[in-house]
């Protein structure tokens, strides 16, 4: 167990807590493969055209020979939310995203982030900027990066039963991928990283692997 005053757990306790963090952070991967594996099969020929990788940098999707603009532009919004599952430390993780675009490849936005872990609490706000790219190889495919600094509020207990807590600077930063059914709709996964810098590694920084992302764009 981590915290001040800690002491070393029995090497027993310590293969436990590693053999459940393995299975978790492996039930993780097995629902993002699922996830992205079931999109990339789904017949989306039943949904109207929507954006298409090859040509999202001009805005521009063909279809029955009529052309619609369906990028992401200047004045677009976008709402996320994504459910996870935190490898470090073990537990879950909730979190919010708005984007306002400013191009087909760029948005600004805001970022709430919720972590529960089996000691650690993390609670996180943080402006972000968002850099996004078609996948040229599969329609309807966008891969993303993220990155924003913010105030973090995290809640630790210790190994005698004691809890400390501290709001500080908050860096939030991470990578996904969204693939869009229709226009307005999207589904996907990532990975983030919520770091209050003024706490231990061991205290203040959590690791989520999104397995459901969800999107609603305007």
């Amino acid at each position: 167990m981590r915290g001040k005053g800690s002491q070393f757990l029995p090497v027993g306790q310590l293969k436990f807590r590693e053999e459940a963090d393995m299975r978790m952070g492996s039930l993780a991967c097995f629902f993002l493969l699922a996830n992205v594996l079931t999109a990339a099969g789904f017949n989306l020929d039943r949904f109207p055209p929507q954006r298409s990788a090859g040509n999202l940098f001009d805005g521009r999707l063909e279809a029955a020979g009529n052309a619609k603009d369906d990028a992401p532009d200047l004045g677009d919004f976008s709402l996320y939310s994504g459910l996870g599952l935190l490898l470090d430390p073990v537990g879950f993780g909730w979190n919010i995203e708005s984007d306002f675009w400013l191009a087909p490849v760029l948005a600004v936005g805001s970022r709430l982030s919720i972590g529960v872990g089996d000691e650690t609490l993390v609670l996180g706000f943080a402006p972000v900027v968002k850099g996004a790219a078609p996948v040229p190889a599969f329609e309807r495919t966008m891969v993303y990066a993220f990155l924003g600094p913010g105030l973090g509020y995290v809640s630790h207990t210790s190994d005698k039963g004691s809890r400390d807590s501290e709001v500080g600077f908050l860096l939030t930063f991470g990578v996904g991928i969204d693939i869009h059914f229709i226009s307005a709709f999207s589904i996907g996964g990532g990975l983030a990283f919520d770091w209050l810098v003024t706490r231990p590694a061991d205290e203040g920084f959590t690791m989520t692997l999104e397995f459901l992302r969800v999107g609603v764009h305007f």
